[in-house]
């Protein structure tokens, strides 16, 4: 395992314009492994038994301009994809994205925000003070065990009230960032939270090389989602603007209107086996194969193909 370790951390030298910033790097990395608690820089000190007078000078690195984040992010990405088995479907990536919310003492702290936990925790607060943290992670298997392993993360605040981007374009981005560095289409896995036509219309930008689109998002529908038909085509003697909008349908009724067309499903879950049902059906509205997405309480409707 050490050997491992010193191979990885090896190959980080060349993201770094010195050598002694390299070396801090190796050994903030090493703290990290073997630290007992989460007190920041005081945890590498204390866990390393350095001398307490490199507190400061350890700080010093995380504003050094030896090197770049983005680099450090490649490097990364090309360890996991030459030493990590990635799941993969259908040939494309699975990646997982989602948010985590830090609460901070220090008012003063840059990137400070208030943040709506909607974890259903009852120990924690409704409203915190803190960092929102986006990351992006693949998935190791070996066929019968998967662990999700870090690619990327993020500081993100929130521009929806200052004109700037919403989290949720903030998540898909980074995803793409993911992607593009490994140079592999992927199928991202996001919770109900991203269930917004903004996540698909962000994703359609994300494009490879030749064009094609790189994500495809897979998420947990709302209960308000509805789906329509094609309208149906008027003639041209009739007045008036032409519908944009066909016969609306819900979700939900699906799993009752159809349920003999769903398939039972035992699945294993870290500590229990459950049972579910599933369907998978691909329905197109006309030749062209468009059908509108949209949910109650917003204009996020799209065409897709």
């Amino acid at each position: 395992m050490f050997q491992l370790i010193n191979d990885i951390v090896t190959q980080f030298r060349e993201s770094f314009k010195r050598q002694k910033t390299w070396q801090w790097f190796v050994c903030i990395v090493l703290g990290f492994m073997i630290r007992n608690d989460h007190r920041g820089v005081s945890s590498t000190i204390s866990a390393l038994r350095l001398k307490p007078g490199l507190y400061h000078t350890m700080l010093h690195f995380f504003r050094s301009s030896a090197y770049k984040v983005s680099e450090l992010y490649r490097k990364w990405i090309e360890v996991v994809l030459k030493h990590a088995p990635l799941l993969h479907i259908s040939k494309r990536l699975v990646l997982l994205g989602d948010h985590i919310k830090i609460t901070k003492e220090g008012r003063k702290m840059p990137g400070i925000s208030k943040h709506h936990q909607d974890s259903q925790n009852s120990g924690k607060a409704e409203y915190i003070e803190g960092h929102n943290f986006g990351q992006i992670s693949a998935v190791i298997t070996n066929g019968e065990t998967s662990r999700s392993i870090a690619l990327m993360t993020e500081l993100q605040t929130s521009g929806t009230k200052s004109g700037g981007e919403s989290l949720i374009v903030q998540m898909v981005s980074l995803a793409g960032k993911a992607a593009s560095a490994m140079k592999k289409s992927a199928i991202v896995v996001l919770d109900a939270y991203f269930c917004s036509g903004t996540t698909w219309e962000t994703s359609d930008k994300i494009l490879d090389e030749t064009g094609n689109r790189m994500l495809e998002i897979v998420t947990r529908a709302k209960s308000n989602t509805v789906a329509y038909y094609e309208p149906p085509k008027l003639s041209k003697s009739k007045r008036g603007r032409p519908r944009l909008y066909g016969k609306k349908v819900k979700l939900f009724k699906l799993f009752s209107e159809r349920s003999a067309e769903f398939t039972p499903k035992t699945i294993q879950t870290q500590d229990e086996r459950q049972n579910l049902v599933y369907a998978v059906k691909i329905e197109v509205a006309n030749t062209d194969g468009l059908i509108k997405i949209g949910t109650y309480g917003d204009a996020d409707f799209r065409k897709r193909p």
